[in-house]
């Protein structure tokens, strides 16, 4: 698995992740400043918690 970051058609980024056979398994919502993608990123690849606030 890997994080990817990228950068969609209005010019913000978000953090697609991918599975070892280039399978997508998830996409981010988008962030205007690349260090926040960087910074979600980070959470995901280092097993950072989950809150569920429903």
């Amino acid at each position: 698995m890997k994080c990817q970051i990228r950068k969609s058609t209005n010019g913000q980024f978000f953090v697609r992740v991918v599975a070892s056979n280039g399978a997508i398994l998830a996409a981010s919502e988008t962030y205007a400043a690349k260090a926040s993608a960087q910074n979600c990123a980070n959470i995901i690849a280092n097993g950072g918690t989950v809150e569920d606030w429903t």
